[in-house]
């Protein structure tokens, strides 16, 4: 790759002219000044008097048109690039190094959802709600299950039944968790001198209540998400709870240095330290998902998400308590471009076995406890060796 470079020199920044040479090289040759002790309205005199009127421009080409569609490097462009720290310069460079190119999206094979409730709530309505989700993931054909979140060792029967369910993963299998309950934040202090940290937590019961009453009980929720992020497998998440959005705050997707193959989402109904309406994200997912389903074709969790959004602003337009809008995010770095949500095509159980059909293919995907045939697949239609 050739480009046009400016070398600038003292005697050229003291007599204010510059030249320009071609060179084969890929950046720009950096200006000898003392960025170290030059403040940095001087910096940017300095580099402006030097360019003048030059326009830095990418290699000419044969082709005009080539040149009218690649356009000019601006001086502005030019003088950020001059003025770049070089450790910064360094990690950009480590960041480019680590990127691998996106994976192309292929159809999940098998949908496998997890409902969490907590058995003892004082939210009524919320079976109700429950069983709606339910019937609704459970006409796409995705496998789903209710779990009840018991009051006395809360977390160490979730967290087997959560083992259980990340460790039957693979790349085309999308794990679904939804949650919808009471939720909350409590501070915890380390220190004078080491500052405090928020931990969101899900409840079973309203905050206010919970100091008094004997049948509280709490998940952390800093103790779920590393059992999801370790998962081999697309991970999304909904959590329609107030102060959902604690769940992100030590979330620094920046930060992560090497890309992982898996997408991990988040769909929260509320923001940090914010209230939830009773049941709003639950209705209006519903209610997208059965349009999607009636129409048959595929979503993505981003447009998923405004659909959703825009049902709540509707429902809710007329309101003097406007519930929140729901918010997406990404939980690290990923090579992996949507999570995509699609209608698989009634399972069939053959020979102990349960095979899915998507559009004009069957796929295995998994044991069955149920041993019948059916008339949809033939023996010799079927490896299942």
């Amino acid at each position: 790759m050739g480009g046009w470079c400016l070398r600038v020199t003292e005697q050229q920044l003291a007599e204010g002219s510059a030249s320009s040479y071609n060179y084969k090289t890929f950046s720009l040759v950096p200006l000898i000044v003392n960025f170290t002790t030059t403040p940095l309205h001087r910096k940017y005199h300095l580099i402006r008097k030097t360019l003048g009127t030059v326009g830095v421009a990418k290699k000419p080409t044969k082709s005009r048109s080539a040149i009218t569609a690649r356009g000019r490097t601006s001086k502005k462009q030019v003088i950020e690039k001059l003025l770049i720290d070089p450790e910064e310069k360094a990690k950009r460079a480590r960041r480019r190094s680590s990127v691998t190119p996106a994976l192309p999206y292929s159809p999940y094979t098998r949908v496998d959802v997890r409902i969490l409730i907590f058995g003892e709530n004082d939210f009524p309505g919320l079976d109700l709600e429950i069983q709606d989700v339910k019937v609704t993931f459970e006409s796409f054909n995705y496998n789903v299950e209710i779990i009840y979140i018991g009051v006395e060792d809360a977390w160490p029967n979730l967290k087997k039944e959560l083992e259980f369910f990340f460790y039957d993963a693979n790349k085309d299998t999308l794990q679904f968790i939804y949650y919808s309950g009471h939720g909350g934040e409590y501070i915890q202090t380390h220190g004078a001198h080491s500052g405090s940290r928020t931990h969101p937590y899900l409840a079973n019961l309203d905050a206010s209540h919970e100091s008094d009453h004997p049948k509280c009980s709490e998940i952390n929720w800093s103790d779920v998400s590393p059992l999801m992020m370790g998962s081999s497998s697309d991970t999304l998440t909904i959590l329609d709870c107030c102060s959902a959005g604690s769940s992100t705050l030590s979330v620094n997707v920046e930060d992560d240095d090497v890309p992982i193959p898996y997408r991990k989402a988040l769909i929260i109904a509320s923001a940090h330290v914010q209230t939830s309406y009773k049941g709003h994200l639950g209705w209006a997912l519903c209610q997208a998902l059965r349009s999607i389903s009636e129409n048959e074709y595929d979503i993505s969790t981003e447009t998923l998400l405004s659909k959703i959004n825009s049902l709540i602003f509707r429902r809710f337009a007329m309101s003097r308590n406007k519930p929140p809008q729901a918010h997406h995010h990404i939980l690290h770095r990923t090579t992996k471009p949507k999570i995509v949500l699609h209608k698989l095509e009634k399972k069939s159980v053959w020979n102990g076995r349960t095979y899915c059909k998507r559009r004009d293919y069957a796929v295995l995907t998994g044991m069955s406890s149920e041993g019948t045939e059916t008339d949809e697949f033939e023996e010799d239609s079927m490896d299942t060796s």
